[in-house]
């Protein structure tokens, strides 16, 4: 029993001393923050005090708002449309049409002199095949209709 309370007595002191320290600690970052305060406080006498301050007080009667969109934006951009597309996509089919085609065909130039079936109504190499006679003359025909529109939407 006597074992118990001089164990936990030890315990006791080790945590009180560690508590110590930490308040140590704490007293001497609250001196170090005093010291900064009272740094700040001493520039916020000296700003008050100064002529610039003093100049900034007296323009109560500038418009805040002109200043804040002024700020915001202090540079103007006139912009001018030169062809006028609904969305983004509708401009850019003809060159990503034109990307996949040169894509497609850089792939399969490599297949061709690997497969003799290249042009076959396989249907593991027919691919190539619906290619050509389906998809990129729905291509041609969907970038014409759009050409079309472009140049009737301009008159």
């Amino acid at each position: 029993m006597v074992d118990q309370l001089s164990t936990m007595l030890q315990q006791l002191q080790t945590s009180l001393d560690d508590s110590v320290n930490a308040l140590t600690k704490t007293g001497s970052a609250l001196e170090k923050v005093d010291a900064q305060l009272e740094t700040v406080q001493t520039d916020i006498k000296a700003m008050q005090s100064s002529e610039a301050y003093q100049e900034i007080l007296e323009l109560e009667g500038i418009d805040a708002e002109a200043i804040s969109e002024f700020m915001a934006s202090p540079v103007s951009i006139n912009s001018e449309v030169l062809y006028d597309v609904k969305n983004y996509g509708t401009g850019m089919t003809p060159f990503y049409t034109n990307l996949a085609l040169w894509v497609y065909f850089q792939l399969r130039r490599h297949e061709l002199p690997r497969n003799p079936d290249f042009l076959s109504l396989n249907p593991h190499t027919a691919s190539p095949l619906v290619f050509l006679l389906i998809i990129m003359p729905a291509a041609i025909f969907q970038f014409f209709r759009n050409l079309r529109k472009r140049s009737q939407a301009a008159l």
